[in-house]
């Protein structure tokens, strides 16, 4: 059960990174540092915005579970 959960996780996480690469691109600028300036309040509310953070925080959360069912526990 762990191997298909890792799997369908890895898959989700592959799309999850084609979706930012299609925000990085559109605003010329990487997730890292736009969202550090989202979490700093120097973006504006625009949906697409709120679209990419909520992308990234389920990137950081499907990679934080990718380590667990990996056995890379130590995060």
């Amino acid at each position: 059960m762990t191997t298909g959960l890792l799997a369908e996780t890895q898959a989700q996480l592959v799309q999850l990174h084609a979706d930012l690469s299609v925000f990085e691109a559109k605003f010329a600028m990487s997730s890292k540092l736009f969202y550090q300036r989202y979490q700093h309040g120097q973006t504006d509310d625009r949906m697409d915005f709120m679209e990419w953070a909520s992308l990234i925080q389920m990137t950081q959360k499907l990679e934080k579970r990718l380590h667990f069912l990996s056995g890379e526990n130590n995060l």
